[in-house]
């Protein structure tokens, strides 16, 4: 789903990713907000970076069904995946071009290069003289 909002009911804080994965059906139910998240993907802009990185991160870490935070770099091809271990732990791995992403708690596995088909990054020219 995209355009959905999202409780972090810990400090009552609501979130609209880019894209959420639900997996409880309770979720489906409700028309007001999804507070059962599996995965969470946000693109990430010049502007937004430093707030999907950080404090925001920091917020969807206490949502207790999360399982898997995803950044998707809207400048370059590269892919991050943040995955849920034990206690507080979160596993950091990073994707280019030409390698595969694995979303485990929905067992989705995908090329990056399928997620960046028919994006054209604009790029700086220099005329030579």
């Amino acid at each position: 789903m995209s355009d959905v909002k999202v409780q972090e009911s810990k400090n009552s804080r609501y979130f609209y990713p880019d894209l959420v994965i639900i997996c409880n059906a309770d979720d489906l139910k409700s028309r007001d907000f999804i507070e059962h998240p599996t995965v969470i993907i946000e693109i990430l802009s010049p502007s937004t970076e430093k707030y999907d990185r950080g404090d925001k991160f920091k917020y969807y870490r206490q949502i207790p069904s999360l399982q898997e935070y995803v950044l998707v770099d809207s400048t370059s091809i590269s892919v991050e995946i943040y995955q849920r271990g034990e206690g507080k732990i979160w596993h950091y791995s990073a994707y280019t071009e030409g390698e595969s992403i694995i979303l485990s708690s929905i067992e989705f596995t995908s090329t990056v290069k399928v997620l960046y088909e028919g994006v054209n990054f604009e790029t700086d020219t220099v005329e030579q003289q």
